[in-house]
């Protein structure tokens, strides 16, 4: 392999690096067994064409070094759904020159959070499989070394704590109204979080600012997500991975990787998501809270339901159950007040749905709209939607109305509940000639037009 397929990068050392050039990705076999997902093929190409040893291809794809000598010479076609995932994963993030392992320092988080701080010239994108990629790397990645001395300025504990305290209010507006609006304050309060980083001295002050940039990056994110701007959330979760790594808090990284996870279900990427959060929950196995490893496992169940795997999804939902069923505790993070009974009954209602299962859902989501948190409007807007769709799928046309009509009046802004709304008018399409349909789209047109203008 030539140089500019290895060693180029401008990031590696070309006898460490482990990027694959674009010379390779742009041959025609090559182009023919990404199209058709095919990492066994993808591994033979790379030894054919690059100087990569089955070692290195190992670690790019998870894989053992003699699972790629029995793919190389044939003896293995096919791998398993998820070896197969994570293989792509590892490949495709090597095409993007994803950093190295070893790169996960006090430079490259602050490098990350001026990218999307608005601080920074670079504000170049990261694709689907990088992020995917990039929670597989900070669950990996070596304790965070102390910082190196820099000059200190006046960044006091009460600076970061008035910091926590707007983010905790964003946190809140976001939950109860949706995200509308809310993204230039996040941007806002993150190239604030960028420069006190950049001034602060202190180790401990600048821990607790990685803390705060990290939930903060994180929660930019989700607002991105929740406005259907994909392209923008995952810079933000690939700095707030960072920060939260800076930060030494693996359970916050876990609730950034949900979030990744989220999204990645929201595209159709079911078993990408379920990776992603079972990822998250190795990685805090001895330090996440039992409603942590609730939530996770809710993401993995809604994961493997987009998928339409069934089975999966069900073992996964009830290891979310039990753990749920441990209850609170003191050390669970500020961040998850959200996850109630109501958000259980919620979650637990959309893993049914997603396999196709109403009537089991309906009943789920008539738990959650009695038991949902009162500060969490905007899921509790999108459950009365999805039992709305639910009713409609059963030919239950006026309770199904109802419960639109009850939904729209929470006045929620948020491009996700606007999606959901367009699903269930789609629902209805029979049903166009009805008055009280019409009427319905006429409730909806104000939140449609506004979201997904």
């Amino acid at each position: 392999m030539d140089s500019a397929e290895r060693g180029d990068c401008g990031r590696c050392s070309s006898r460490s690096c482990q990027c694959i050039g674009e010379e390779f990705w742009r041959r025609e076999d090559v182009i023919e067994a990404l199209r058709i997902r095919d990492a066994c093929a993808l591994i033979r190409l790379a030894r054919r064409y690059t100087d990569l040893t089955q070692q290195e291809l190992a670690e790019i794809t998870g894989l053992t070094q003699p699972m790629i000598s029995l793919i190389e010479r044939g003896k293995t076609r096919r791998l398993g759904r998820e070896r197969q995932q994570r293989a792509l994963h590892g490949l495709e993030a090597r095409a993007t020159l994803l950093p190295p392992m070893e790169e996960w320092g006090d430079s490259q988080a602050m490098a990350a959070l001026e990218a999307v701080s608005g601080e920074g010239p670079n504000r170049a994108g990261v694709n689907a499989a990088q992020i995917s990629a990039y929670v597989m790397l900070w669950a990996r990645a070596a304790s965070a070394p102390p910082a190196p001395p820099r000059k200190t300025a006046p960044v006091s504990p009460a600076m970061v704590a008035a910091l926590e305290d707007v983010t905790e209010a964003l946190r809140r507006a976001d939950a109860a109204h949706g995200s509308a609006g809310l993204a230039p304050f996040a941007a806002a309060q993150l190239t604030a979080a960028q420069r006190m980083l950049a001034a602060a001295g202190e180790e401990g002050v600048r821990r607790r600012l990685y803390r705060a940039a990290a939930d903060l990056a994180g929660l930019a994110g989700w607002l991105a997500v929740d406005a259907g701007d994909y392209d923008r959330a995952r810079p933000l979760f690939a700095a707030a991975l960072r920060s939260a790594h800076q930060a030494g808090d693996v359970v916050l990284g876990a609730g950034i990787a949900s979030s990744v996870a989220v999204q990645s279900y929201s595209l159709g990427q079911g078993l990408q998501a379920a990776l992603i959060a079972r990822t998250a929950l190795e990685r805090t196995v001895s330090r996440a809270t039992p409603l942590v490893r609730a939530m996770l496992h809710t993401r993995v169940a809604r994961g493997h339901a987009v998928d339409g795997d069934r089975l999966p999804a069900l073992r996964a939902l009830e290891n979310a159950r039990e753990a749920f069923e441990q209850g609170p505790s003191d050390e669970d993070p500020s961040w998850l007040y959200w996850m109630s009974p109501g958000e259980m009954h919620g979650q637990a209602a959309a893993v049914h749905l997603s396999l196709g299962e109403d009537e089991q859902a309906l009943q789920l989501l008539e738990q959650a709209d009695r038991t949902y948190d009162s500060a969490c409007v905007r899921d509790h807007a999108r459950c009365t939607v999805r039992s709305a769709g639910a009713l409609a799928r059963l030919g239950e046309l006026d309770h199904a109305c109802e419960r639109a009509h009850r939904a729209l009046d929470m006045e929620v802004g948020s491009v996700r509940l606007a999606y959901e709304v367009m699903g269930l008018l789609s629902d209805l399409e029979p049903y166009d000639d009805e008055a009280r349909v019409a009427e319905l789209r006429d409730h909806a047109a104000p939140l449609l037009d506004s979201a997904l203008r």
